[in-house]
């Protein structure tokens, strides 16, 4: 009785402590995520305030992934939904909507994600997020997972109409699994309910033994 006592005693001290844990680190990761946001917000709000022009626009793009690494695509519709600018990190702009040889390129899953939350904000006329999506680079070789991406829309609001949207690509990767391979000391998964991000231990939750205590925090 003594040995069972003293061993649920023990079972039950490790899971609040893991619990406390799980509680700090879900914190930290969403003070990231606001974080990221607050950066597209500022982007918005230097938009609406300015109006669009290409050029600015192109400016404060890169001012804002300057500020947080983490977004490193900005696309900006105009009030019908229609492609005008597209900025990445790496260098690369355009203005107008992708050419069919660049079109072709992207992922469905892509595509679908950015029609979503441009149809969500439009409706809500709030920010609006897509769920995490696994995007393999043209070059990756075949099955290879691919990298977290989540695709965040900030319509931009005159006299209740929606007469753009930012489209911003967060890199889901650098920001919530890398960030959770390096600081959590034991495994953990996040979810964002979609059931394609469940990430958190080194490597992913496959490298997670079979039976082991893994908690799971919603983001």
């Amino acid at each position: 009785i003594l040995y069972r006592t003293s061993t649920d005693a023990i079972a039950v001290r490790t899971a609040n402590d893991t619990r406390s844990l799980g509680g700090r680190v879900a914190q930290r990761e969403a003070v990231r995520i606001d974080q990221t946001l607050a950066t597209i917000l500022n982007l918005k709000n230097v938009v609406e305030t300015e109006g669009f022009s290409p050029t600015k626009f192109l400016d404060a793009s890169r001012e804002a992934m300057r500020a947080d690494p983490m977004i490193d695509v900005v696309d900006y519709f105009d009030g019908d939904d229609r492609h005008v600018a597209h900025v990445e990190a790496g260098g690369r702009e355009s203005l107008g909507a992708p050419t069919k040889a660049a079109g072709a390129q992207i992922p469905g899953a892509v595509i679908n994600a950015v029609d979503l939350v441009l149809s969500e904000s439009g409706v809500t006329r709030t920010t609006m997020s897509s769920h995490a999506l696994r995007v393999r680079a043209p070059d990756a070789p075949p099955g290879s997972a691919g990298r977290l991406f989540v695709y965040v829309a900030q319509p931009i609001v005159s006299h209740l109409d929606v007469v753009g949207t930012i489209v911003a690509r967060i890199d889901a990767q650098r920001l919530l699994a890398d960030d959770l391979a390096v600081v959590l000391p034991v495994p953990y998964v996040l979810d964002d309910g979609s059931g394609r991000l469940q990430t958190g231990s080194p490597g992913g939750i496959s490298s997670v033994e079979p039976n082991a205590y893994v908690q799971t925090f919603s983001i």
